[in-house]
């Protein structure tokens, strides 16, 4: 899967919204009870899901701050406890990722795998930089890849039920596709022990909305 230049510039448009309106915003997880878990955008029969991954959600007085994964539609953040997707369909996935450090992560999650071509599309901190040409401004941007190095992921998207997993890098914006088959439900984690606890499990990590939850399939 290719990104091109409309694409990738939609993807920086998206990128440059959001940094604009601040990370600040998210200073607390949303309530899970009251929850309404959104349904994918649809664009020419294509589903969009766009995932904004940030690091300073206050979880509580002991551990402090954790990174959580977001939900983001129509420009609000929600909660990815339980995220709707329609079944036997193409859904294409957007992760925005503010977090700037990694995790320790098995090395067979360094592998992507379940997505289109099992490829992922990566414009991270370095690769966006860009330099200046008469007719404007020239982006050396997106690579495309089938795995990454173990020691560089800050996160992974994974879903077991589905032989999904992409590993993310830090700070940066990553675009793939997969497939849904039929109506199911299925969980969703992040493989990277970036939550809290000596092992770095706990936290984050075990709880849903945050580095974990559920995918629905309807």
């Amino acid at each position: 899967m290719e990104m091109s230049d409309k694409t990738l510039f939609s993807v920086l448009t998206v990128v440059v919204i959001i940094a604009g309106v601040g990370i600040g915003l998210v200073i607390s997880h949303p309530d899970m009870t009251n929850y309404a878990p959104p349904v994918a955008g649809e664009n020419n029969g294509v589903y969009q899901l766009t995932l904004v991954i940030t690091t300073n959600n206050y979880y509580n007085s002991t551990v402090g701050d954790q990174p959580a994964y977001y939900v983001l539609s129509n420009g609000t953040l929600l909660s990815s406890g339980n995220i709707l997707l329609p079944a036997n369909s193409l859904v294409e996935v957007t992760i925005i990722n503010y977090d700037n450090g990694t995790a320790t992560v098995p090395g067979q999650y360094a592998n992507v795998t379940g997505t289109v071509n099992d490829e992922v599309t990566i414009v991270n901190n370095t690769l966006i930089n860009s330099t200046f040409q008469n007719n404007g401004i020239s982006i050396r941007g997106a690579w495309t890849t089938t795995g990454v190095t173990d020691s560089d992921i800050a996160h992974t998207f994974t879903v077991a039920g589905l032989n999904l997993n992409v590993p993310v890098l830090p700070q940066s914006v990553e675009q793939f596709s997969f497939h849904t088959g039929g109506q199911n439900v299925y969980t969703w984690q992040c493989e990277a022990s970036c939550g809290s606890g000596p092992t770095g499990w706990a936290g984050a990590m075990s709880t849903v909305g945050w580095m974990t939850g559920t995918i629905t399939v309807q």
